[in-house]
C-alpha cells in the first residue's frame, strides 16, 4: 500500500511499480513546480522551459506510456 499524502511518496510507489524510470527526476519535477509557480522573471521562465523540455517531458511521456499499458492490461483493450 502506498502513502498518498505527498507527491514524493506517490512517485516512490510509481517507481517501485516500474511506472517511472528515475525517482530523482520526479522529485525534481515537484521541487521545480513548487519553486516556479509564481515566476515573474523572463530568465527563469526560459530556464523552466528548457528543464521541462529536456528533463521532465521525456519522463512524463514514459509515465503516460506505462499507465496506458496498465489500462490495456487491466481491461484487455486499448482506450482509443
Amino acid at each position: 500500500m502506498c502513502d498518498k499524502s505527498s507527491p514524493i511518496s506517490i512517485f516512490n510507489c510509481a517507481y517501485s511499480a516500474g511506472w517511472i524510470r528515475d525517482p530523482e527526476v520526479a522529485r525534481e519535477m515537484v521541487y521545480f513546480r513548487n519553486t516556479t509557480s509564481h515566476l515573474y522573471s523572463e530568465e527563469k521562465a526560459e530556464e523552466s522551459y528548457h528543464n521541462i523540455l529536456a528533463k521532465f517531458y521525456p519522463e512524463l511521456r514514459y509515465i503516460q506510456i506505462q499507465m496506458e499499458g496498465a489500462v490495456v492490461e487491466s481491461t484487455g483493450s486499448s482506450q482509443e
